[in-house]
């Protein structure tokens, strides 16, 4: 071994100063900081600001609640230009009282919609202790819901919850025509909103499953006045393998017309 060689110094390997651990931690509050006020402003400022118009300047008349569906795109999206898909419409409901009064009566919870303006941070974190959690748009022919409620489920991850669309009168009974998406929330994940990503719930893709249970509810609380199943709805088959997790929803097509008791 040559002398250069036995007095080669090895390479100093320098600690992690604590000048380097605070102002990493120092980043890391910084950038938490900045998602904390990007989810702000998209949830309390940006959804106020960009409403959607209504379905209708004038609420049309129907001869009946099949006749409400035809011309529509039956599914409903995350965003307004209809390109990321989220739950088919699977409901239409027929009622002559307040969808408020109808709700209260099988124990369900109206929803705030965070688009409507009703939703400040302190009453959000009182919601959210209630296990209720304000809901962000869904749009369905470009309109944004008008309804949302979900069952008393005590939980801000696990719900069933609807949310509803005007879509006008059932001839001169004085009724008016709901078109309705139901689903059950299973948990939050991350997704692409309004160009950000942000947590939302993730919708258990079997959509039948609430839709048919929201009928049994209504029957045992005597709401129901009459009701079928008309195939007018997107039918999909279950994926399966990998296909299954990138599955918004899969269903057997057909849509229950629920006419509620006055």
């Amino acid at each position: 071994m040559s002398p250069s060689a036995q007095t080669q110094e090895p390479k100093k390997r320098f600690p992690r100063t604590r000048k380097a651990v605070k102002y990493s931690a120092y980043t890391a509050s910084v950038l938490l900081l900045a998602y904390a006020l990007a989810l702000y402003f998209i949830f309390f400022v940006f959804q106020k600001a960009t409403v959607a118009p209504p379905m209708y300047d004038t609420l049309p008349t129907y001869a009946s609640p099949e006749d409400a569906l035809y011309g529509k795109n039956l599914v409903t999206y995350l965003n307004k230009n209809g390109t990321q898909e989220i739950q088919p419409i699977n409901i239409v409901v027929v009622a002559s009282s307040s969808m408020r009064d109808y709700f209260n009566r099988i124990h369900w919870v109206q929803d705030p919609i965070f688009s409507d303006g009703s939703v400040s941070v302190g009453n959000f974190y009182s919601l959210l202790k209630e296990g209720i959690v304000p809901v962000s748009d869904l749009y369905f022919n470009g309109a944004k819901e008008d309804y949302a409620f979900q069952n008393q489920s005590h939980s801000i991850f696990r719900r069933e919850h609807i949310r509803l669309w005007t879509l006008g009168y059932l001839g001169n009974t004085g009724a008016t025509i709901y078109a309705g998406s139901i689903s059950y929330d299973n948990g939050v994940g991350l997704f692409d909103y309004k160009r950000f990503i942000v947590p939302l719930h993730e919708i258990d893709p079997n959509v039948d499953a609430s839709r048919d249970s929201f009928l049994a509810i209504c029957a045992n609380a005597n709401l129901v006045q009459q009701d079928w199943y008309d195939p007018l709805g997107i039918a999909r088959a279950q994926a399966t393998g990998s296909a299954a997790d990138e599955q918004s929803f899969f269903s057997d097509g057909r849509i229950l017309i629920l006419y509620l008791r006055p």
